[in-house]
């Protein structure tokens, strides 16, 4: 991958299960529900741009998905080239308006740092993202899940999200070197297969290491 503004092009986009999805509930695959603890999160889901100059996920730990670019594309609301605090910006009621965008902008607030960035401005922000890094602008341990990690955020709508589901997922994945998260990802990918019998999504483990072949096949 390298810096584009294409979903095909700019490299893999995941998505980590973060307590804001259903992951308690057994249905990892969709947002927050109304009558949960997480609710006012439940319009958007989070995820990142990864590849060969930017192996960084946003968390050692934790399973998750591969998002389909054609989906991912039309989910797409914001990026930002590193954690985008968007737990800040919830919009009431939840869901894209004309003055509010979850997890990107609120109303009657201006976005002064210049971090947000647009559909149009995907490579722009992949290139501020690698100069973040050359430079040395972040320090801390890259799953450290903090604004100074070396991981970039995008935003998703959920709507958009379950509305392409199952194509929304690409494949269940899990960090190689992680036990707890590879028992979590055979679970999921077990019952999205079975909510799903017909996408055949895989099962993958990711090791951010190989930087010629970062994902490897598993049998479940």
């Amino acid at each position: 991958g390298h810096p584009t503004n294409s979903f095909y092009d700019f490299g893999v986009l995941v998505h980590q299960f973060d307590a804001m999805d259903q992951v308690g509930w057994h249905s990892e695959w969709l947002p927050c529900a109304p009558d949960q603890w997480c609710a006012k999160f439940g319009d958007r889901f989070s995820a990142s741009i990864i590849n060969r100059r930017l192996p960084h996920i946003f968390d050692d730990n934790q399973p998750g998905f591969v998002l389909q670019p054609a989906a991912a594309s039309d989910a797409f609301l914001c990026a930002f080239p590193g954690d985008g605090g968007t737990m800040d910006k919830v919009c009431n009621p939840p869901g894209v308006s004309g003055s509010c965008v979850p997890g990107c902008r609120m109303p009657y607030r201006v976005w002064s740092d210049g971090l947000r960035r647009d559909r149009n401005q995907l490579k722009q922000l992949l290139e501020e993202h690698e100069r973040d890094l050359a430079t040395g602008a972040r320090n801390g341990d890259h799953a450290c899940l903090q604004s100074d990690c070396f991981y970039n955020e995008v935003v998703l709508s959920a709507e958009a999200w379950v509305r392409n589901l199952p194509r929304t997922i690409e494949a269940v994945f899990f960090p190689k070197w992680s036990g707890n998260a590879q028992s979590m990802a055979r679970g999921t990918h077990q019952r999205f297969s079975e909510a799903y019998p017909w996408a055949a999504v895989p099962l993958l483990s990711l090791d951010l290491g190989n930087h010629n072949a970062p994902f490897e096949l598993v049998q479940n």
